[in-house]
């Protein structure tokens, strides 16, 4: 399954990455698979929306990961922090950082 990046918050799902449309069978079990990846991997679950899009008789998913401030999330176990337009790992005094101005 292809995704390509619009920006920091939106995937598009069922795309090459030179933004032409494969297109996805399944559209069903592909949202549920999302949704239950989305529940199941980022803890606490982050709140997305899925649209389903068509172009020229292929269908593909957009995905939009809506901001959360001050909510902190991990994906897998491993705490995320911005670095200017990208999503990095934590380094340890991130963290402590982020539990500091919480407490």
């Amino acid at each position: 399954m292809g995704a390509t990046l619009e920006n920091d918050r939106k995937q598009h799902i069922g795309m090459h990455g030179d933004r032409t449309q494969k297109g996805l069978h399944n559209i069903d079990q592909v949202e549920r698979q999302i949704m239950n990846d989305v529940r199941n991997i980022i803890s606490p679950p982050a709140d997305v929306i899925l649209d389903k899009l068509e172009h020229k008789g292929k269908t593909v998913i957009r995905l939009t990961v809506n901001e959360s401030r001050g909510t902190v999330h991990t994906v897998g176990g491993v705490m995320y922090v911005r670095h200017g337009s990208q999503t990095v790992p934590a380094k340890s005094e991130e963290i402590l950082r982020l539990v500091r101005t919480r407490v």
